[in-house]
């Protein structure tokens, strides 16, 4: 066993990033959108949360192919960075 196989199977946490907060360069805004990557057991799903003083605190969850699926068709739908409504 190499060394670096050893010093794995001696460590018992890991540590990753599974949640990345998007906020408007605005200092006065309180928008926030929150993205993590979450698994219950059946496998991971996209888990997106926005809070928002005028809105209700709302959550979306995708699994990868339903993301995938969302994504083709938010293209259908002309949504791409050159929307500009």
């Amino acid at each position: 066993m190499s060394a670096e196989q050893s010093a794995d199977s001696e460590t018992k946490y890991r540590s990753y990033v599974s949640r990345i907060t998007i906020e408007r360069r605005d200092p006065h805004s309180l928008d926030r959108t929150y993205v993590s990557i979450e698994d219950e057991g059946g496998g991971p799903f996209m888990v997106i949360t926005q809070n928002n003083p005028d809105l209700e605190v709302g959550e979306i969850r995708l699994d990868f192919e339903e993301l995938d699926e969302l994504h083709r068709i938010a293209g259908s739908l002309g949504l791409n960075k050159d929307y500009t409504g």
